[in-house]
């Protein structure tokens, strides 16, 4: 319950923020149903993966407080642009030795004082304003920090989801390679007892079906690996049995590579991230350029003072000039420091530049080189199926052999688990190319 407290104030903070992240995460992760968790046998499409991941990650809700302590920040930093007041209230005894005459003799006295004071910076050169600028900028860069873990999180999403689905065909293979063998091991058995074919074939069927299921066996523990990836990626590793919408022979539009890199460099949050530092990095080298320069205050104080009551008043009003005259080169190391902080942002900034062209090249050539492997994939599988129905037919006739039977059910299994790759690493291809253009 506080955690889905935690979510919804989440995203009255991002809304107040203008991002278009905030709009999204109302959007979708605002509707009850995808955001609950899944029910015993419930059919989950990716969507709603999606959207439980956005309401149960940890990395999600971790970035959210991470862009509330900026904006805590900013706050922290715009508190010198108001009035600060403060009270003071003292009492102090003292006893002094003085000589006279007839001796020493002590005095002892006591004194009151209590005092009111306020302050207001009235010209710094723009040092304090340039600060809040920069902790703004620090802000939205989180902002944009918090959206691109919710892309990764997708992304990771969207691959562990096709990877059940794959695994689930590849079981399906599996179970169904089980089912000829046993079928073939039939047939041998009753060639055999009919003194058609020889001892051979039966131990050749058995030895051949032992390993379909030592096959069967790897084929389960993988489904029930990808579904430990697919709630993790979710955040609920403890999530109930649930069944999969299987789109893994979706298609979408063909792209051009020129749009896919303009994209890229114009939508990805981390890019836009790195962009609003180097802004904060300019606000920054302005407040330090500032502490070079005098700053104005204005003082007030209103005191009440003396040994015994009623208290004596005074009060005061003034102005202030500080001038930094020597600070030990303070001001100017900071100067420098600032300057070496936005060159170095700017070097990542190409270097990140660099690694998402090389991302969106070899997402997109990924992509077609999927495209064309399902083609010849699927043909494959046709001429496969033929070969082994082909075999079979053979075998039951009395004219072929049980190492043609063998390899031709191998090699139709083998061809069903290459499609099955080719269409898994194409719906991979495509998230990986919608990651990189920064698309939700």
């Amino acid at each position: 319950m506080r955690d889905r407290c935690g979510m919804r104030r989440m995203r009255r903070c991002l809304c107040q923020s203008g991002s278009v992240f905030a709009l999204v995460v109302v959007l979708l992760a605002g509707s009850a149903p995808g955001a609950e968790l899944p029910r015993r046998g419930a059919l989950l499409t990716l969507e709603q993966c999606r959207e439980i991941a956005w309401e149960h990650q940890p990395e999600l809700r971790a970035g959210f407080q991470d862009v509330r302590a900026g904006q805590a920040r900013v706050g922290q930093e715009r508190a010198a642009l108001y009035p600060q007041l403060g009270a003071e209230s003292s009492y102090r005894r003292s006893s002094e030795v003085s000589r006279a005459s007839s001796g020493t003799e002590r005095e002892v006295s006591s004194e009151y004082s209590h005092q009111l004071g306020a302050s207001q910076l009235l010209y710094d050169f723009g040092r304090t304003k340039a600060r809040v600028r920069k902790r703004r900028l620090e802000a939205e860069s989180l902002q944009a920090d918090l959206e691109d873990i919710r892309e990764r999180i997708d992304f990771m999403v969207r691959q562990t989801y096709f990877g059940v689905l794959k695994a689930q065909r590849d079981w399906q293979v599996a179970v169904e390679t089980v089912r000829q063998y046993e079928e073939h091991l039939r047939q041998a058995k009753g060639f055999f007892e009919a003194g058609v074919k020889p001892r051979f074939d039966v131990t050749k069927a058995e030895v051949d079906l032992s390993r379909a299921r030592l096959g069967l066996i790897t084929a389960e523990n993988a489904v029930r690996l990808a579904r430990v990836r697919l709630n993790n990626a979710m955040g609920v590793p403890d999530a109930p049995d649930y069944r999969l919408e299987d789109i893994l022979e979706r298609q979408f539009e063909y792209i051009a590579l020129e749009t896919v890199l303009e994209r890229a460099l114009r939508n990805r949050a981390d890019l836009r991230s790195l962009d609003l530092r180097k802004q904060s990095l300019d606000e920054a080298l302005k407040a330090a350029k500032a502490g070079h320069y005098p700053h104005l205050d204005g003082v007030a104080l209103y005191r009440w003072i003396g040994e015994e009551h009623p208290l004596d008043r005074e009060w005061q009003v003034g102005a202030a000039v500080t001038l930094p005259l020597f600070t030990g080169l303070r001001t100017r190391h900071e100067v420098l420091e600032a300057r070496a902080n936005r060159k170095a942002e700017e070097a990542r900034e190409d270097a990140l530049k660099q690694i998402i062209v090389l991302e969106a090249q070899q997402a997109w050539l990924n992509l077609h080189e999927a495209q064309e492997r399902i083609g010849t994939a699927r043909l494959a599988v046709r001429q496969a199926r033929e070969n082994f129905d082909i075999a079979q037919g053979r075998y039951r006739t009395g004219v072929g052999n049980p190492i043609e039977v063998t390899d031709a059910q191998v090699s139709y299994a083998d061809a069903r688990n290459v499609l099955t790759g080719a269409l898994y690493d194409y719906q991979i291809a495509v998230a990986a190319l919608e990651r990189v253009m920064g698309l939700r």
